[in-house]
């Protein structure tokens, strides 16, 4: 398995519960926006949807998407990631129960009935794989607020 794009440094930043701004591109040609919960495996992008999102069509119709990650806590810190996406079933309510587990850290008593809110849904896997990575002040090295910009390919 080849190493992904993301820098390893990044991976501190994508294990916080953030939401992500996910961009598909709808059959017109115009970009498609939703807020998704997301999960990074190390070298992909893993994002939990229903079947019959409109990121699902979009993304069947052409796989080219974007995620994009701010930071709240630092403006000037965000990462831009530009991949292929492909949609499977596999994994896909173990997915769900992971992120409710993380995104409801502090509140566990949350965990069990927006699990169970789940269990109907035709749930699905979108994995990204990514093809460039765009950061600003990711790096440990890149200063705090001036920062710089990076891009991988």
């Amino acid at each position: 398995m080849a190493g992904s794009v993301i820098p390893s440094e990044a991976a501190e930043f994508l294990q916080r519960p953030l939401m992500a701004r996910f961009i598909t591109i709808a059959p017109g040609g115009e970009p498609h926006f939703t807020y998704v919960w997301f999960e990074y495996n190390g070298q992909d992008l893993l994002v939990s949807t229903q079947m019959s999102t409109h990121k699902v069509a979009n993304i069947a119709q052409n796989p080219q998407v974007c995620i994009v990650l701010d930071d709240p806590d630092n403006i000037w810190r965000h990462l831009i990631v530009n991949g292929t996406a492909e949609v499977t079933r596999d994994g896909a309510f173990e997915l769900i129960e992971r992120m409710v587990i993380r995104y409801f850290a502090d509140t566990p008593e949350r965990w069990g009935p927006y699990v169970e809110g789940k269990r109907s849904q035709d749930r699905v896997v979108v994995r990204v794989t990514p093809q460039q990575v765009q950061h600003r002040n990711i790096l440990p090295a890149e200063p705090a607020v001036v920062g710089t910009r990076a891009v991988y390919r």
